[in-house]
């Protein structure tokens, strides 16, 4: 008897921005580039105000990825995982800063 193979769960490329839900204890709404999408699921990286997410540090960024904002973004380093539901289409216009681009780059897997 052989042994079945799992079938891959294939990826494909998306690139679009959306409010990410999460479920923590203030419910606010985050920034998310989604770069990824399969079935109904999709690989995001969040960006925030705050300087720490559960206790990891987060990465500051140059440029805040809402140009009318003049807080301090940073960016939660590592990317995430979450069903479609969790993530709103926004009609907000966010942006990664060319100069920030390497640094979002580096966290995006």
């Amino acid at each position: 008897m052989t042994k079945q193979k799992k079938p891959h769960k294939k990826w494909n490329r998306r690139h679009e921005w959306r409010l990410h839900n999460h479920s923590g204890k203030d419910r606010k709404k985050h920034p998310a580039y989604v770069f990824a999408a399969s079935a109904n699921k999709r690989k995001f990286l969040c960006f925030t105000h705050s300087a720490s997410t559960n206790g990891s540090a987060n990465v500051k960024l140059r440029y805040n990825v809402e140009p009318a904002d003049s807080r301090d973004c940073y960016l939660v380093p590592r990317s995430m995982i979450d069903q479609d539901s969790n993530l709103e289409m926004t009609i907000r216009k966010f942006r990664i800063h060319p100069e920030d681009l390497e640094t979002v780059k580096k966290y995006k897997k």
